[in-house]
């Protein structure tokens, strides 16, 4: 499997950088591991090979240009969910709708076939923050519960 991303500008100089993003327990902060050397250019990759479920997760490719740093600029993140021979996990809407609206409440369960428990359930934000449901919900075995939802909760 191969990740990558690239800058679409012409200009020399830029330094790109894979990360992927580990959440701390309990809070929206998370640490960055670098997955790449630097490199100068217009593309950086990351390969691995042989993929396994501990590679789940969120990554993000950062680009820098000039010597100081002028202008830096974040991808969206992408989240990457392997499967394998565990078992695999469903995630349950609930109220099962394509569209919910704000204020509207909300419940996000873990099931999987052989009725495990101990799932998490963790928030991927367009400002690059990782969240427990504890902070931002109650959390009640494997369930997620949203009181409140905002237009941020996406």
């Amino acid at each position: 499997m191969n990740l990558s991303c690239e800058v679409k500008d012409s200009s020399t100089h830029w330094t790109l950088r894979l990360y992927r993003l580990i959440p701390y327990r309990h809070n929206e902060d998370y640490r960055l591991v670098n997955l790449s050397d630097s490199i100068r250019g217009s593309g950086v990759s990351y390969t691995i090979r042989a993929a396994a479920l501990k590679h789940t997760g969120v990554y993000e490719c950062r680009a820098k240009r000039g010597e100081r740093v002028y202008h830096t600029y974040d991808s969206n993140i992408q989240p990457l969910w392997i499967t394998g021979k565990s078992p695999s996990v469903s995630l349950i809407i609930n109220p099962k709708r394509t569209q919910h609206f704000t204020k509207d409440s909300l419940s996000l369960s873990c099931e999987d076939q052989s009725n495990s428990t101990g799932w998490r359930v963790i928030r991927y934000t367009h400002r690059h923050t990782l969240s427990d449901c504890s902070v931002w919900g109650s959390f009640t075995l494997s369930t997620c519960k949203i009181s409140f939802l905002s237009t941020s909760d996406t």
